[in-house]
């Protein structure tokens, strides 16, 4: 049988613009990615569904271009159901 782990959900504190989305790449080194963007659940809240734990790196998509992200990568351990985060928006 396989074994199929649920999602998990990471809490994003999010300090930047509003109207940029957060995108996460993971996880790294693993042979297969998966893209997730996270959802906004209010101001300067978001949340993202990631289908692994891992080392997911993190993108700002924004209405003039991308923009970095700090940290630019979340470390989320293999026993984490849920996970917790805060990101800002590098000044550029």
């Amino acid at each position: 049988d396989i074994m199929l782990r649920r999602s998990i959900g990471v809490r994003v504190t999010y300090v930047g613009d509003e109207r940029c989305a957060l995108v996460a790449a993971g996880p790294l080194g693993h042979t297969g990615m998966a893209l997730a963007e996270a959802q906004i659940v209010g101001p300067g809240a978001r949340l993202l569904t990631l289908p692994e734990p891992g080392r997911w790196l993190l993108e700002l998509r924004c209405p003039r271009g991308a923009a970095r992200p700090e940290p630019a990568v979340l470390d989320v351990p293999p026993q984490a159901a849920e996970w917790s985060a805060h990101v800002m928006m590098a000044p550029p």
